[in-house]
């Protein structure tokens, strides 16, 4: 849980083998695991994605043996409408096509080490960290979808996270983990006890009953703010 999910559709089976590995390098620096999945063409991505297959990065060659990488973008947006696209070519002329299905960035495959590490952190910065959670465990790193967090408290000197699937421990303090969840997502409802408003229920005179069926404290001062922060989500949905 919580890996990223990198789709590679590339035909030149040498090429996508160094990307794959130049991409876990670079990942493994940040401590953030990947799982790559390559597709020698357009078919096999059509019926991966049939099966099943939920990309968060699609780098895309488009000059393939059985057609077109653009064609095939232009042909999934609807069901696909935010995930990022890499273009991958060595012909200049292509960008254009590229961006006119709204591709993330366009690399060219002659010079691509040189810049695919300032596209994978322009990509980590605005699609990855700003939908996930990190939680420094004792061995290493594991990154939570925002949404599978249900509340989170103080426990010893480490951070408790509940999720939908079980529960895990943040090694920072409390105060330095909470910096990176969302205002308007994770309100305070007790004394270092922190919920995602979207997991609630209903709100009750000293509890609050989540989507899980557990109940949670809330402090009466607490209580109005709480009540509202549920409203506006409930009206921003």
């Amino acid at each position: 849980m919580g890996n990223l999910r990198i789709t590679l559709c590339e035909d030149e089976e040498l090429f996508a083998k160094a990307l794959a590995e130049e991409i876990r390098a670079f990942l493994a620096c940040k401590e953030i695991k990947a799982e790559i999945n390559w597709c020698g063409s357009r078919q096999k991505l059509k019926e991966a994605l049939e099966k099943g297959l939920q990309p968060d990065l699609l780098f895309m060659d488009i000059e393939l043996g059985d057609g077109d990488g653009v064609e095939l973008v232009r042909s999934i947006r609807g069901e696909y409408p935010n995930l990022p696209v890499i273009f991958l070519s060595g012909l200049e002329e292509r960008v254009l096509d590229g961006f006119d299905v709204k591709a993330f960035y366009f690399l060219f495959k002659r010079n691509y080490t040189e810049r695919l590490s300032g596209i994978l952190e322009k990509f980590l910065s605005e699609y990855f960290y700003a939908s996930r959670i990190m939680v420094k465990e004792k061995e290493g790193v594991r990154v939570l979808p925002r949404q599978e967090i249900c509340y989170v408290e103080a426990e010893d000197r480490s951070t408790k996270i509940h999720t939908q699937d079980g529960v895990f421990y943040d090694s920072d303090s409390f105060h330095a983990f909470v910096k990176q969840l969302p205002a308007e997502v994770f309100i305070e409802v007790y004394h270092c006890l922190y919920v995602n408003v979207d997991h609630i229920s209903r709100v009750d005179a000293d509890s609050l009953l989540l989507d899980t069926g557990e109940e949670v404290p809330v402090s009466r001062r607490k209580r109005k703010s709480v009540v509202e922060a549920v409203m506006k989500r409930l009206v921003a949905g």
